[in-house]
């Protein structure tokens, strides 16, 4: 099964148990065949050294792995641990330990790194698979020359052995299932045991349910295998179970002598039990499977989203994740353009609902009216792009505590602060700056006449509210965009006008995400630091505001005009101001009083 990683259902019950079952962050080694990436074992390490934000391996499990593995044959093939569930992919400390962990280990080109999180695992996406109340999604990280470590996500098959066996007990009127399981390498199957009671041996392909088991048992001529008749429609239990009791027809039983000719396939072994198995068409067993799977609808989104835009923002931008508070005219929109730049880790925050107005100008449709705004926008973007990760929080940015933001932003390369609420642009603001994390702020003014869009890269531009200062002034043609009462809030505007801001945001966005990386997009917004221009207004109509003043006398001028604002840091600001009075965001209170509240 090329490209495919296959997993035991075991593994994700264990995971469930002692990670999922338990606040982040806890983990374990993943134990397993690199021949045929198949994952048999999680091996828990309840003496890691962890808290809610870091995860370290003990001494215990080091020793445990390399029992396994002595013991059983197995290699351990990654290490697996939970994060915050907005946060379901590698952490760049878990990229610099792998990182280590490869350069220490030569003989070693990948490492599996998966993160188990708490909550739902998304259909469409191939590498997250469900574990009990909570989903891991699977990475693999690759030794590689331009980075560190290049993060891959890794489509699963689920093999579901435990489920299955322990439904056949159920159905055979037996205690439980003698569950190991065993690998045989040769054969590639899977083998689980029923135990004395019907002195049978179940092996399983690796492509299971898919292609049938082979039921092992004694006869009175020896070992014999037999295959049950197979169908994609049919019950996988009820047909095993049947062919159990010798309710159903079956491939006809074969004995075990060595060279009987025309044989479908025969067991080698000794007492204790069967080493070996081996088939007639070892090429059919994976019956086309990986190439289904890797052929997703995810896989094809990817190459075709990357066919067009790669070369203008590169292929790095897969593994960049942005956080986009506001999910509205301007939010889902954004969202939309960066998704199908290749963008496919996003986290949408935003309390509201859908409602019949917001359809006039944002992505939403009249079936999603009364759900989440988060909620509809996830379904939107994975609908775009099958394999992108969207973490929808249905909350208000301030009803998260200062310790979650931080943990979010730890994760996070851009925010886009795409709000009607000063306040929640400036607590946004407070935490990306102290955490280092670069902004875009969009903007609409009243009745969408015009607009804005303010870049922030900590340490080399002001924060959001030295540039935004001049806004709150009463100061002639700027009055009509102050920004308690110009921001489009329940306002008239054209969607036109809102998407035509909104891409310039977009933009920008890629172009910080660009930045690192010899993209010629990165220019745009290096450039623009460099000349201290950082806040880009824009009119889409023509006559408004300071745009006749600017480009009076100029041939060629009508709507659709821009120019870029170069803001200054106020020094004793406490965000971006001088280090000496610069402020914690952790001390400052996420909500602001309600006057509503006050009695006097």
């Amino acid at each position: 099964m090329t490209g495919v990683l296959i997993v035991l259902d075991s593994v994700l019950s264990s995971i469930a148990t002692h990670v999922l079952g338990h606040r982040p962050e806890r983990g374990g080694a993943l134990m397993g065949a690199s021949d045929v990436s198949l994952v048999t074992e999680f091996v828990p390490d309840p003496y890691a050294r962890s808290t809610r934000v870091s995860w370290q391996a003990s001494d215990h499990l080091r020793q445990a792995v390399r029992d396994i593995e002595v013991g059983q044959g197995v290699e351990n093939l990654g290490i697996v641990h939970s994060h915050p569930r907005w946060l379901a992919r590698p952490s760049g400390g878990d990229k610099e330990t792998v990182a280590e962990a490869l350069g220490l280990n030569p003989h070693m080109g990948s490492y599996l790194a998966p993160i188990a999180v708490h909550r739902r695992a998304y259909g469409s996406r191939g590498h997250e698979t469900a574990a009990g109340i909570g989903c891991v999604a699977w990475y693999r990280m690759i030794r590689s020359r331009t980075a560190p470590v290049r993060v891959v996500a890794e489509d699963v098959h689920v093999l579901p052995v435990e489920e299955h066996m322990r439904a056949l007990a159920a159905g055979l009127s037996i205690d439980a299932p003698i569950f190991g399981p065993i690998l045989l390498r040769s054969g590639h199957r899977i083998i689980a045991d029923l135990g004395s009671t019907h002195d049978a041996l179940i092996a399983f392909p690796l492509d299971y349910p898919l292609s049938p088991p082979l039921l092992v048992r004694g006869s009175d001529s020896g070992t014999e295998m037999v295959t049950p008749q197979w169908s994609d429609s049919d019950d996988p239990v009820a047909t095993i179970l049947d062919l159990i009791e010798g309710h159903s027809n079956a491939c006809p039983p074969v004995p075990d002598p060595a060279g009987t000719a025309g044989a479908a396939c025969h067991v080698e072994g000794g007492a204790d039990g069967p080493d070996r198995l081996d088939h007639p068409h070892p090429a059919e067993d994976d019956n086309g499977l990986g190439q289904d799977l890797a052929g997703s609808a995810g896989a094809v989104a990817r190459r075709g989203i990357a066919a067009r835009v790669e070369e203008l923002v590169g292929s790095t931008i897969t593994d960049r994740t942005v956080l986009i508070a506001g999910a509205g005219s301007v939010g889902s929109h954004l969202a939309d353009l960066l998704v199908r730049s290749g963008v496919e880790h996003l986290i949408v925050v935003d309390p509201d609902i859908v409602e019949p107005a917001n359809l006039s100008r944002s992505i939403y449709t009249s079936h999603q009216i009364g759900r989440p705004k988060v909620d509809a926008l996830a379904e939107h973007l994975v609908a775009i792009n099958p394999v992108a990760q969207i973490v929808p929080l249905a909350v208000r940015l301030e009803d998260l505590s200062a310790e979650d933001l931080i943990e979010i932003l730890d994760g996070t390369d851009l925010v886009v602060g795409a709000t009607d609420d000063l306040a929640t642009q400036r607590t946004l603001d407070r935490f990306a700056y102290a955490a280092g994390v670069a902004g875009i702020w969009p903007g609409i003014h009243e009745r969408g006449r015009s607009g804005e869009v303010l870049v922030t890269v900590p340490e080399l531009t002001p924060c959001f509210r030295c540039a935004t200062a001049v806004r709150e002034v009463d100061d002639g043609p700027g009055a009509a965009v102050n920004y308690g009462s110009g921001r489009l809030v329940a306002e008239i505007a054209l969607g036109a006008d809102i998407v035509h801001i909104t891409a310039a945001a977009a933009k920008l966005a890629l172009a910080v995400l660009s930045a690192e990386t010899d993209s010629p997009l990165r220019h745009l917004v290096i450039d623009a630091i460099a000349s201290r221009q950082t806040f880009l207004t824009i009119s889409t109509t023509p006559n408004h505001w300071f745009f006749p003043h600017v480009f009076d006398g100029v041939a060629g001028q009508h709507a659709f005009q821009s120019v870029w604002l170069s803001p200054e840091v106020d020094p004793a600001c406490a965000v971006c101001g001088d280090a000496d009075g610069r402020i914690d965001p952790a001390t400052v209170p996420m909500n602001r009083p309600d006057p509503n509240k006050i009695k006097i």
